[in-house]
């Protein structure tokens, strides 16, 4: 591989990370680079395209050492039976006050080895309620759950509704949305960028003024028998009326 293509690759890592760190500076760093890109593609010289590269790594690794990590602290739990009623909406789990769980605290499928080794896993839900040895998860298929969410590389904006069949609505009608697309959560509410599902089928809204997309998981909700609280993060929430 060319040297330009190592460099080029190891921009898009450091623009992955700032993104899920800190996301309002990943975003307009990406924003900034694309227009750079953009205002170079007259230069046909591949020495001065490797020291562009060379001074924007600099710049962004210099950026990622300033900002703050956050390694994940997290409960293993085991989901009670919930035969013969199915409920999607909803899990009781087996840890609860005395463990450490607390209302609002994600819960997530663990996936060895997902998000390139982070292991956060898949977003199921959050916690509803704790008891002192139980707790109440809401899951994104509750009919009432409502989640900003970021969709794909362009980090297109949408709405994820929750109910039995979950779906994105509110993009832009002028969005490109792909088949494969990944959905991850930008809500403060709950760890910036846990990755949801993906998008399955995208088409126009009924008022015809944006887009909506049908999304497919990569579980089936009935099928999970344990998952993870992460218990160290506990996000910004509406206060009650």
């Amino acid at each position: 591989m060319r040297k330009e293509h190592w460099f080029a690759a190891a921009l898009a890592v450091i623009i992955g990370i700032l993104v899920i760190i800190r996301p309002d500076a990943g975003w307009r760093i990406r924003q900034s680079l694309e227009r750079k890109k953009a205002s170079h593609s007259g230069f046909v010289e591949s020495g001065i395209e490797n020291s562009i590269l060379k001074a924007e790594i600099a710049e962004l690794k210099s950026i990622a050492r300033e900002l703050p990590q956050w390694a994940p602290e997290y409960l293993r739990a085991s989901v009670y039976s919930r035969y013969p009623f199915n409920m999607k909406s909803e899990l009781l789990v087996s840890v609860g006050e005395a463990q450490g769980a607390a209302a609002g605290q994600a819960a997530v499928l663990f996936m060895d080895g997902s998000e390139g080794g982070r292991g956060l896993g898949i977003l199921l839900g959050r916690v509803k309620r704790a008891f002192p040895n139980l707790a109440l998860v809401e899951t994104v298929f509750d009919p009432g759950w409502k989640s900003a969410v970021r969709i794909g590389e362009r980090g297109t904006e949408a709405l994820l509704m929750g109910g039995n069949a979950p779906k994105l609505t509110l993009i832009d009608k002028k969005a490109e949305i792909k088949i494969g697309d990944i959905v991850r959560i930008a809500s403060p509410d709950l760890p910036y960028g846990l990755a949801i599902a993906e998008v399955a089928e995208v088409g126009p809204s009924e008022d015809q003024l944006f887009q909506e997309a049908e999304l497919v998981f990569a579980y089936h909700i009935n099928s999970v028998n344990h998952l993870l609280i992460l218990k160290n993060f506990l996000g910004y929430r509406e206060p009650a009326q």
